[in-house]
């Protein structure tokens, strides 16, 4: 699995996975919308933390930035 999810995206999905548990937890009285909320967060959590998505697959999306190699930059050209 190539990562797909950058540093700025996971921490986002991570805070918004523990805040979509809390949420679960706070709404205890409905048990789907417990369930879904709970479960919405812990996907969150993890693909955060593995940095890998597969929606982002699906639609070739990546928030990974493009690494610099040593060979990108541009030699200046003598004229003589």
């Amino acid at each position: 699995m190539e990562k797909n999810v950058g540093k700025i995206d996971a921490t986002a999905r991570e805070i918004i996975g523990i805040l979509l548990i809390g949420l679960g937890i706070y709404f205890m009285r409905s048990i789907l919308l417990m369930a879904v909320l709970i479960v919405l967060g812990i996907i969150s959590i993890i693909t955060g933390i593995i940095g890998f998505c597969s929606v982002y697959k699906l639609l070739g999306i990546s928030t990974v930035g493009k690494k610099k190699s040593k060979k990108s930059k541009k030699k200046g050209k003598r004229r003589g």
